[in-house]
C-alpha cells in the first residue's frame, strides 16, 4: 500500500512539473541561445497544418543541421511545398538542392519532418519556407 502512494506521489509530482514546464516562463528566465540564426517562413498554409519551432543542431560532419516538424491535423491530406535556404555571414546564398522547391502530401493525422544539412561550413544562417501547393 505505501509503495502505491508513493507512486502516485511521484506520478503527481512529475505531471505538475509538466504542465509548469509549459507555462510561461519565470520571470527573469533567460533562453538558452540558438546554435544559428533560422526563420521558418508560413505562407498560406491551413489552419488544420500545425508547424513545430526549428530544431536546430549540427550533423556528425559537423555541419549545421536544421530540421522543422510538420502535423496534420486534418483528416484529408495536404500538399505543401518547402524549400530550405542557406546563407553565409556576408548574407550572400549557398547553393544547395534543398534551396528549390520541394512538393510533399501529408496524409490526414500524420506528420512530416523537413531535415536539411548545411552544405558547406560557410553557413552562418537558414530560412526554411513552407507554403500550400496550388
Amino acid at each position: 500500500m505505501r509503495s502505491i502512494s508513493l507512486v502516485l506521489c511521484l506520478a503527481l509530482f512529475c505531471a505538475a512539473a509538466g504542465c509548469a514546464r509549459h507555462g510561461a516562463p519565470p520571470e527573469g528566465a533567460v533562453a538558452a541561445p540558438q546554435l544559428f540564426p533560422c526563420e521558418v517562413r508560413a505562407v498560406g498554409l491551413p489552419s488544420s497544418l500545425y508547424v513545430a519551432p526549428p530544431v536546430l543542431g549540427t550533423a556528425p560532419s559537423g555541419s549545421l543541421r536544421v530540421e522543422v516538424g510538420l502535423e496534420n491535423r486534418s483528416a484529408l491530406k495536404v500538399t505543401v511545398l518547402h524549400a530550405v535556404e542557406w546563407f553565409d555571414a556576408e548574407g550572400f546564398a549557398l547553393p544547395t538542392v534543398m534551396a528549390r522547391q520541394n512538393r510533399v502530401v501529408i496524409p490526414g493525422q500524420q506528420a512530416h519532418r523537413i531535415a536539411a544539412v548545411a552544405p558547406s561550413a560557410k553557413a552562418h544562417r537558414a530560412v526554411v519556407t513552407i507554403s500550400r501547393s496550388k
